[in-house]
């Protein structure tokens, strides 16, 4: 091999040795961000060591030179490389950088988070209404089981078995009744309501209000415009015949005041950026494994084996109302059990 790329065997060595790296630290070693020669050093740490050694290395703020990576690495074969150890080593004042400030960026957050952060504490939206339906719905339960009492007592009298029957019976029905005039207030709650609301401040200051929501809806439910977009541009064909496709709708209802906004900030504002964060790990725990063995006619008219990628694929259409202005994008996320693969917009 060391012929083959022209270099040395040692050399050839050292690349092999960057396999006993994380995933997470080679990335950084890709992105030159720990240069080649500690990283070679740093190889020799165990993978614990080496968790350890990205939250020594985030703490500090530096990248290892190559004497605090051989140090480590003695560290670790001495027994002692500890959290603790390896925190001071990194914080260690190399000679290029004296005279230089070096603010971590949690302390520089804490002096910008007023003006470039906006603060938005939740809360539950709809709470009065819901806790009003949910007294309806006990109170419709509680007239059922009561006018059924009233009406055995009457026919049966007091203390006699079929009336003691009849009142366990209407409990038992009661209950259900009560359950499901909760599930249908509920639905009528989500319809109207959010998840959950929110003020946004700006320096303990209300400049707006944001509003969240999540459900799951019957596809027939779905707005033509919003189902045309998900629908235009198919992969393939067999996508026509997909019918029972699970549809997740997040709604969010955003309102600013432009005037406060410019108030309360110095610095000229051209946006706001949302970012909206959707968790996949509960959709790759189910899935297959990400090469399944497919069979295929080959040109000699032989069957053979290839491995193919199992990939699923999420759609996310938004639809952005602003005022009288309606703007619909699409993106497709490809999904296996490794992880996203990629995410493309579907123009």
């Amino acid at each position: 091999v060391a012929n083959d790329a022209n270099a040395s065997r040692s050399q050839v060595q050292r690349f092999i040795r960057l396999t006993e790296l994380l995933p997470e630290v080679q990335k950084k070693v890709d992105s030159k961000e720990i240069a080649f020669s500690p990283a070679v050093e740093l190889s020799y740490l165990t993978h614990d060591e080496q968790k350890q050694f990205l939250d020594a290395m985030d703490y500090s703020q530096n990248t290892p030179s190559l004497s605090q990576a051989q140090r480590l690495k003695k560290f670790s074969q001495e027994g002692k490389c500890s959290l603790d150890a390896m925190c001071a080593i990194m914080s260690e004042e190399k000679k290029g950088d004296l005279g230089r400030v070096t603010l971590k960026s949690d302390v520089l957050k804490k002096y910008v988070d007023s003006d470039l952060y906006l603060n938005v504490p939740k809360k539950k939206d709809g709470k009065l209404v819901e806790q009003l339906y949910l007294g309806i719905a006990a109170g419709l339960a509680m007239v059922f089981a009561t006018v059924v009492s009233f009406f055995f007592q009457q026919k049966f009298g007091n203390f006699t078995l079929p009336f003691f029957i009849v009142l366990v019976i209407s409990y038992m029905i009661k209950d259900r009744i009560k359950e499901l005039s909760r599930y249908y207030f509920a639905h009528r709650i989500g319809s109207r309501f959010f998840d959950n609301k929110a003020e946004i401040l700006l320096k303990e200051q209300r400049i707006g209000t944001i509003k969240e929501g999540m459900d799951f809806i019957k596809i027939s439910k779905v707005p033509d415009d919003v189902r045309r977009v998900r629908y235009s541009k198919r992969m393939m064909e067999v996508e026509n015949r997909v019918t029972d496709e699970k549809v997740m709708l997040y709604r969010k209802a955003l309102h600013i005041d432009r005037e406060k906004l410019n108030r309360l900030t110095p610095y000229e504002t051209t946006g706001i950026n949302d970012i909206i964060r959707f968790n996949v790990n509960s959709f790759l725990q189910k899935m297959d494994n990400p090469i399944i063995d497919m069979l295929n006619m080959n040109e000699q008219g032989m069957v053979e084996t290839i491995p193919c990628d199992k990939i699923y694929f999420l759609n996310v259409v938004l639809q952005l109302r602003y005022e009288n202005e309606l703007t619909l994008r699409r993106f497709r996320v490809a999904l296996t059990r490794n992880g996203i693969q990629y995410i493309e917009e579907v123009k």
